[in-house]
């Protein structure tokens, strides 16, 4: 082959290889790379008030801007603070999961800018006064949102406590005819009626358990003079009366109280009414 011929073909490639990289560079040049800015995540409060009482609860709502892909949901978190307690206080919905100890993941769905949520409040029979979730709206860990200026939410659960009373039913009991004295032991419908609510009676007066009369099976003593007994679950009230024993022994009129009072349950406040007595006449 003549050196012609060599420096013709060397040519040719030399050419073919510039067209390729310039073809590529021109190719590159023209495509278009779509890079989707970061949205703006905010949260914001829906229902400041929340009660036992009525069970209305409170919430809030997770907005974001429309930068970013709006067709791929948009995980978020939520810390969950408060002096109210999860479980016991109130329940979360199931947005979320637990990321660690008070951290919770969320989404907002693809094609939405946003997502509400409530709390579920539930009844308890605990004093323990207005308590409060909060919910903070934190960084992801996960480089695909920033904050805005709202992030943050408090819903304030208002405490729902039963009244407890103590009434007379029947004021006089007889060693001669056995009739015989009672009580009535009243809670309002406040708190959690769906569970036993316990309650302290203490027993006084001048007839002895045992020889003038005895008590029904509604309670155990807790200490001397002291039993413990129940508002049944589902209840409003319970009543009861004493058994009378008679004697042979001289000892005139004697009486039974009953006296209400704190059992130290923190469960119920007391009401006005919160004794009753109970005189047996000697035959």
């Amino acid at each position: 082959m003549s050196n012609d011929s060599l420096y013709s073909i060397s040519a040719t490639r030399k050419t073919s290889h510039n067209l390729l990289v310039f073809l590529c560079c021109f190719y590159l040049s023209s495509v278009s790379v779509v890079a989707f800015a970061v949205p703006e995540v905010t949260l914001t409060q829906d229902g400041a008030a929340a009660s036992e009482e009525t069970l209305v609860t409170g919430g809030f709502t997770v907005t974001r801007t429309v930068d970013g892909n709006l067709d791929q949901a948009l995980t978020v978190r939520i810390t969950v603070t408060g002096t109210a307690t999860i479980g016991p206080d109130f329940a979360l919905p199931g947005w979320g999961f637990v990321v660690q100890p008070d951290v919770y993941q969320a989404s907002i769905p693809a094609g939405e800018l946003s997502f509400s949520s409530t709390i579920t409040i539930f009844k308890d029979n605990i004093i323990e006064g207005d308590e409060d979730v909060v919910f903070t709206l934190i960084d992801s860990g996960l480089n695909n949102y920033t904050i805005g200026a709202d992030t943050g939410a408090m819903v304030t659960i208002s405490d729902d406590v039963a009244e407890v009373t103590l009434t007379q039913d029947v004021a006089t009991a007889s060693e001669e005819t056995l009739a015989t004295g009672g009580f009535t032991i009243h809670r309002s419908d406040r708190g959690r009626v769906a569970e036993a609510l316990q309650v302290r009676i203490r027993v006084t007066g001048t007839a002895t358990i045992g020889p003038d009369f005895a008590l029904p099976g509604w309670g155990f003593v807790v200490q001397p003079d002291i039993y413990q007994a129940s508002i049944p679950a589902g209840e409003l009230s319970f009543s009861s009366t004493i058994t009378i024993f008679k004697d042979n022994i001289i000892e005139g009129d004697e009486d039974v109280v009953f006296t209400l009072f704190d059992g130290g349950f923190n469960n119920a406040i007391i009401g006005a009414d919160t004794g009753a007595l109970a005189p047996i006449f000697h035959q």
